[in-house]
């Protein structure tokens, strides 16, 4: 297929070499499921402008609606067949860019510490 120019399977890395390789991406893939580990990747996706592909349907709660690529199942013909799609049509990938960065200050420590003081005020007031 010619993708080892193009695909790239990273073992264990430090956060520099991360933050070196995920300056140059165009999308991040995030295939986790079922667990929550990708909280602090989806933070950086917000923060950096860096569009998302997530087959966890949990995921979608923290990035803006527009800016992540969610295919039809999790499996990995769906998952081909998305970014098949993404190929064709590159322009969406600027799109989703431009979707995060508008709300980029959501992924601000202040913006997560207010939204978790509201969730215990409501917890602590009995749910209402």
């Amino acid at each position: 297929f010619g993708l080892n120019d193009k695909i790239h399977v990273h073992n264990s890395v430090g956060h520099d070499e991360i933050l070196r390789v995920t300056n140059k991406a165009t999308l991040m893939p995030l295939m986790s499921y079922g667990f929550d580990t990708q909280s602090m990747s989806l933070l950086e996706c917000l923060a950096t402008g860096l569009p998302a592909l997530m087959v966890d349907p949990d995921l979608r709660e923290v990035l803006p609606r527009g800016g992540y690529v969610f295919p039809k199942t999790p499996d990995a013909d769906a998952v081909a067949d998305a970014l098949n799609d993404l190929s064709k049509h590159r322009e969406n990938i600027a799109k989703m860019s431009q979707v995060l960065m508008k709300n980029r200050e959501k992924a601000l420590g202040s913006f997560q510490v207010k939204k978790l003081l509201a969730s215990y005020e409501k917890t602590l007031k009995g749910g209402e």
